[in-house]
């Protein structure tokens, strides 16, 4: 293309020869005319650019609502379900909305995803299909007559968390949409570490010179330890653990990363430059906070994961030799130990009781499973584990106490929606995970989220084996999120 707003060079002298060959020039310079065709900058061409801002805009907003979200008592209420719902909604109005007003032609980025979506619709499916009337059913000896004619022993809870479980979906495809750009998901996935950060924060400041009090109230349980704005210690250990993981994979991702525009190995200098030292100031306020919590197992998960990432970036660096890596791995696993052991009296006190409580764990995990036996294929309806259960509690179990969950998210998806159905969200979370490894093995320079986010995975996944701490809405949010940015193809 011309450029029509080239000037050319001014003509400081005349050849006598190229004159008398061109005797008409001036003539034939003055017969020319030009017109100044002015381009509409609010045309087509102005489109990605709005529709980037658009989504730069809901990324931000987005962010903002992840971290509002724990707020109210770690989002773990039917009310605070609804109201996340409504707002995921309408932020996925305005999203879809907008682009299809910016870009009419421009196809959905979530598309590349799409058999993860159906297969998450699917377990939506069918847990709305166990509201349907069914009656002719018993468990355990109880009489037909106290028991609903539906699939889920519990409609009210069934239908509530069906709402938590379309606002999951719609948050999942709107961060696929806005992590198509490689660096809006590098800057969404820093405002949440910030929002994961400044929870730490108020935690250890509620903990230290708040009286150990909540956000709007005093505590009813886990005085002493570090809740933040949950309820559960070992929900929150499970929230800053995967805030903790981003933390370290921008931290790693400096060390180990390819020097911008460089490939001469880093100095001394470099590494220990400010911005690396911040950062990793930055992550361990969260560990400290982790240790605060007194969860052993969000300990142990939050440790698991951090090795996990660091293994994973220096493979992906080539800088070290397999056997350096290991010796980094078991020095940095070792003073990890001692830190969080140094840093957290109440977390070294709580292992000494680990045996004991491992054994009754050991026991709901059993009488969890006989109830699942009983119903493998339909199961007991979403959220329905709590009411179940008190038809198998026995005596194995202090049956003072109301068994709500099953302390492990896998038999909780067993016994709400039967194997088949129930396995469906974690094969969904190997089918993410081999994507996110996928990305950190084929992209250069910006695989750091899809590394966050694998460690991430690997974290609450452990803490889940033993916990509940993903059955908890706003860490399922997060975790939604962060998956989502992990796998979203880059653009």
């Amino acid at each position: 293309m011309g450029d029509f707003f080239k000037q050319e060079p001014r003509r400081v002298g005349t050849n006598p020869a190229r004159a008398k060959a061109r005797p008409h020039a001036a003539e034939d310079e003055a017969a020319i005319e030009f017109d100044t065709v002015e381009l509409d900058s609010s045309g087509a061409g102005s489109f990605p650019l709005s529709t980037a801002k658009l989504n730069d805009a809901v990324a931000a907003t987005l962010a903002v609502m992840l971290m509002v979200a724990p707020m109210s008592l770690g989002a773990n209420r039917p009310l605070a379900w609804l109201v996340f719902a409504i707002a995921i909604s309408l932020l996925a109005i305005v999203q879809v909305a907008g682009v299809a007003i910016q870009e009419p032609g421009r196809p959905m980025r979530s598309r590349a995803h799409s058999g993860i979506i159906a297969a998450g619709f699917a377990v939506i499916l069918f847990s709305a299909l166990q509201l349907l009337p069914a009656g002719g059913w018993s468990i355990g000896g109880v009489s037909d007559e106290l028991l609903p004619n539906r699939l889920t022993v519990s409609t009210g809870a069934t239908s509530l968390g069906l709402v938590r479980l379309a606002s999951y979906a719609l948050l999942f495809v709107l961060a696929l949409e806005i992590g198509a750009n490689a660096q809006r998901a590098a800057r969404f996935m820093k405002w949440l570490f910030w929002g994961v950060f400044l929870h730490a924060v108020w935690a250890l400041v509620a903990l230290a010179f708040l009286d150990d009090s909540l956000l709007f109230s005093p505590k009813t349980a886990y005085e002493g330890f570090a809740t933040g704005t949950f309820v559960n210690r070992n929900s929150f250990a499970t929230f800053l653990s995967m805030g903790l993981m981003i933390g370290f994979s921008r931290t790693l991702g400096i060390l180990f990363g390819p020097a911008p525009r460089s490939t001469r190995p880093k100095s001394w200098s470099n590494i220990l430059s400010a911005r690396v030292l911040s950062h990793a100031a930055l992550a361990c306020v969260i560990l400290a906070a982790v240790a605060a919590t007194g969860s052993r197992l969000g300990a142990f998960s939050a440790l698991a994961g951090t090795l996990f990432l660091l293994s994973l970036i220096m493979l992906k660096s080539r800088q070290l030799s397999r056997i350096r890596i290991l010796g980094t791995l078991a020095v940095a696993a070792l003073i990890a130990i001692m830190a969080l052991l140094l840093a957290g009296p109440l977390l070294a006190e709580r292992m000494v009781l680990l045996e004991n409580n491992a054994l009754t764990r050991l026991e709901l995990f059993k009488q969890s499973l006989a109830m699942i036996a009983e119903r493998p294929l339909l199961g007991f309806g979403l959220d329905g584990y709590s009411v179940a259960f008190e038809m198998f509690h026995q005596p194995g179990l202090d049956t003072s106490v109301i068994w709500d969950r099953p302390h492990n998210t896998v038999l909780t998806l067993w016994s709400e929606l039967g194997v088949v159905a129930g396995s469906i969200p974690v094969v969904l979370t190997g089918w993410c995970f081999c994507k996110m490894l996928a990305q950190v093995r084929e992209r250069e320079t910006t695989y750091v989220p899809a590394a966050a986010a694998a460690a991430a995975v690997v974290a609450a996944s452990l803490h889940s084996m033993g916990d509940f701490s993903l059955e908890v809405a706003a860490n399922t949010y997060l975790f939604i999120a962060i998956v989502a940015i992990g796998i979203s193809k880059r653009v």
